[in-house]
């Protein structure tokens, strides 16, 4: 009998122990949901290490919106942001101390204030897509001694004001995309930048003079050029390039070659039309390639090189026979 009672004691206490906890989870889940429903309508979206507002009015009722501890962020994003009350937002940036990325898109209006904060910031990694970016506002980056790498993309920019970013000590990785800046021009202000990683896609003539501009005052480890027409064909100042991507370009088979320094080590070319010109190249080919989309077959756009090297490709299903043909020990093939 004293072992019955117990055992429905047990019982009792075990089944108000799991309602207990299946209430406080329960009202959990619904406070959640609750606090994300009222973030949604202020145009906030907080995932598990980052912060997008998009889309909204910046007040003190945003500010109120979000949690006060947001160290765990390091993805920050504004898009399409009006700010009404400045120190809600400057609020907001001083709770994100440990935030490496931000992307602006489309401030409008209150752009200016928004590239100052964004100075004060620790930032690693700045986006921009659909600005209309001023001398003002470079100089705001500039002044952002973490900054490592900046993607400037449809902005509209006077040529003259990229001078701004060659203040910058320690930015190395510049990609500049659809902003219908001449590369003639971009040139020109790269030789006030200390970058080593550069990024041009706009459709643009690229020209062995303008090149030629950039890469006698930088030492260059990226290059893409989208939708352009490769002009040159012997560049004499490939002296410091490591790695050349080339993509929606159109050129001769010689041309194209002549990508391929003897210190390359990854070479990436794709979407490309290549055309076959009849010359003979004997140049080396680098440790890592990307091949992919293009009219040329691996085999005929090898021709004449060294492939010695060669130790990883990364190419379509049309080149997927490679490896057999190549005979090269070691070589690892990606078929994608």
């Amino acid at each position: 009998m004293q072992q019955r009672k117990k055992v429905i004691w047990y019982t009792t206490a075990a089944i108000v122990v799991v309602a207990a906890v299946t209430i406080f989870i329960v009202r959990a889940v619904n406070a959640a949901a609750l606090a994300r429903e009222i973030q949604s309508q202020h145009g906030i979206d907080i995932g598990y290490n980052n912060l997008t507002i998009r889309q909204t009015t910046f007040n003190e009722k945003t500010l109120q919106c979000l949690p006060k501890d947001l160290s765990h962020i390091a993805w920050f994003f504004v898009d399409t942001v009006t700010i009404q009350n400045e120190q809600a937002f400057s609020e907001l940036i001083r709770r994100l101390s440990n935030c490496q990325y931000g992307q602006i898109v489309n401030s409008a209006h209150d752009s200016e204030f928004i590239f100052t904060q964004f100075g004060l910031m620790r930032l690693e990694t700045i986006a921009i897509y659909d600005e209309k970016l001023s001398a003002a506002q470079l100089a705001h980056l500039s002044s952002i001694t973490t900054l490592d790498w900046l993607n400037i993309i449809r902005c509209k920019v006077k040529p003259g004001d990229l001078r701004e970013i060659g203040a910058h000590t320690s930015l190395k990785t510049l990609r500049l995309a659809d902003n219908g800046l001449p590369f003639c021009d971009v040139a020109k202000a790269a030789v006030h930048w200390r970058i080593t990683d550069f990024g041009f896609h706009d459709k643009s003539q690229v020209d062995e003079e303008a090149m030629a501009c950039l890469l006698k005052s930088k030492s260059i480890t990226n290059l893409g050029l989208s939708y352009c027409d490769l002009q040159f064909q012997n560049p004499t100042t490939w002296t410091s390039l490591k790695k050349v991507s080339l993509s929606s370009c159109r050129g001769s088979h010689s041309t194209f070659r002549s990508f391929l320094p003897p210190q390359l080590e990854e070479l990436s070319i794709t979407h490309s039309d290549i055309t076959e010109d009849g010359t003979s190249l004997s140049v080396p080919l680098p440790a890592r390639i990307e091949y992919y989309g293009n009219a040329m077959r691996f085999e005929q756009f090898i021709k004449h090189t060294d492939t010695s090297r060669l130790r990883y490709l990364a190419t379509d299903r049309d080149n997927a026979s490679i490896k057999e043909s190549l005979h090269i020990e070691g070589l690892f093939v990606n078929v994608r």
